[in-house]
């Protein structure tokens, strides 16, 4: 049944036509404050966005029905155009039944007993990690948060020992990957088919060390069986009817996924968490208390990490409160949603910023308070207040994973070290593309004196 624009209403421009300069400048500079201030335009509004339209979905209810897109109406397509060139045919980038069957041996490997199986073993390599660190010692702490991510990431993936200096040369090139696969989604057409750019070249070169690395590390790995997410990955395929779900090619394409879309959101998750933890005393405390009790003697036994509330309910709101500022969408075909016309082609801007900001959800929603994933206010927000992790079939399938490292992470952290910052107020420059990135964040970590005190601090 085709679907008829006369029956549908037409979507107006945020602030009126007449307001035509103030929407060409709105997403040019701050991309958060863009949010907000189109928050209040309207449940879909038109801006304009580098040189071409977009639509801003600004209501909860329509972001997660575009999400969850059961007519099949909304695509990723230039996003998973990008990974593709960057890193191959992955889980992202799939659609339809390929996806359907690629899934199924994924999800058993980040299942909540999966990931449960695991937090013994982060939170003992947090600790090696927070060794090298010296008292008074000036750190970048996004930096510093980002080598940690590779080195948690690749112990969960393959349960391997990784030296050093390949988390290091790891954490340099995945943000050359991941902004490379935002420029590219983010370009019109003739630019994503213009490769010769330096920056396209510096991104090549990456994606080539970085694959060169993760199938060097899966032969040191060898065939061995154990609980690491590629035993667990090989040996769901083996069930899977059909065709073989996966070569060793795309193991070694899906773990460089898994790495590049880890380490980033992760690391940024732990950096803002430690910041907020920095700036607020009670809830400083309340996660060293946590900590000083659930990781007695420094050892975390498996599948205690659920007992990390606090730190649990400081990632929740750390992700609100920070999460990736919109999810881009393309319409694939014409479709009516909430009564609004979505021709076909449109480029859509699901304001995740502003949904986990909107005032009539949560109470003073630009404050950083966990207690409110400990006493239900965030479950009486509704599902579709909170969605940084997407939605439906393609809601990220290590989405537990990542909530599991940084909150036990976090955790092993605090029980050790206090971080306090070196700038002298004034909120943290960030950087917001596919996640609200801070810029230079200094801090100097110094060994608890009360509590549990840090050994070799």
């Amino acid at each position: 049944m085709a679907v008829q624009k006369g029956a549908s209403l037409p979507v107006p421009w945020a602030f009126g036509k007449r307001a035509l300069l103030r929407n060409l400048l709105l997403f040019g500079h701050d991309v958060l404050s863009a949010c907000d201030e189109v928050r209040d335009s309207g449940p879909v509004v038109k801006v304009v966005v580098g040189s071409g339209i977009h639509y801003v979905v600004n209501d909860g209810a329509l972001v997660r029905e575009i999400l969850i897109d059961r007519g099949g109406a909304f695509s990723r397509q230039r996003e998973s155009e990008a990974l593709r060139a960057t890193i191959g045919d992955v889980l992202f980038t799939l659609d339809g039944e390929a996806h359907r069957r690629r899934r199924r041996v994924m999800h058993p490997s980040f299942s909540m007993a999966a990931v449960r199986s695991d937090d013994a073993a982060v939170a003992t390599l947090v600790d090696g990690f927070t060794d090298r660190w010296r008292s008074g010692e000036r750190i970048d702490l996004h930096a510093e948060m980002r080598r940690l991510s590779v080195e948690v990431t690749l112990r969960v993936l393959l349960r391997c020992p990784v030296d050093e200096t390949i988390a290091v040369s790891l954490a340099a090139d995945i943000p050359i990957l991941t902004q490379s696969i935002a420029a590219r989604s983010a370009a019109s057409g003739w630019r994503r088919a213009t490769h010769g750019s330096h920056r396209h070249r510096s991104a090549r070169r990456a994606a080539q060390r970085v694959h060169a690395t993760v199938g060097s590390l899966l032969e040191l790995r060898g065939a061995l069986e154990g609980s690491d997410v590629v035993s667990r990955m090989r040996t769901t395929a083996a069930f899977v009817d059909g065709p073989p779900v996966l070569s060793s090619v795309q193991v070694v394409e899906e773990v460089v996924n898994f790495l590049v879309a880890g380490t980033e959101p992760t690391a940024t998750i732990l950096t803002w968490a430690l910041h907020e933890l920095s700036q607020n005393p009670r809830t400083e405390r309340a996660v060293q208390q946590e900590a000083d009790s659930v990781l007695s003697g420094g050892r975390l036994a498996p599948g205690l990490g659920s007992q990390l509330q606090t730190a649990f309910g400081v990632v929740k709101e750390t992700l609100r409160c920070y999460p990736p500022p919109t999810l881009p969408r393309e319409v694939g075909r014409d479709a009516v949603i909430g009564g609004y016309w979505f021709p076909a082609g449109t480029r859509i801007l699901l304001n995740l910023h502003a949904l986990h900001h909107d005032p009539e959800r949560y109470q003073h929603p630009t404050m950083f308070d966990e207690t409110r994933w400990l006493h239900g206010e965030a479950l009486r927000a509704g599902p579709d207040a909170y969605l940084p992790f997407g939605a439906g079939a393609h809601r990220c399938v290590g989405a537990s994973f990542a909530e599991m490292i940084a909150a036990v992470s976090l955790a092993a952290i605090s029980r050790r070290y206090v971080l306090r910052t070196c700038q002298s107020g004034g909120p943290v420059d960030a950087e917001s593309s596919s996640m609200t990135v801070p810029q230079g964040l200094m801090v100097i970590p110094l060994p608890r004196i009360n509590g549990n005190k840090a050994s070799g601090g």
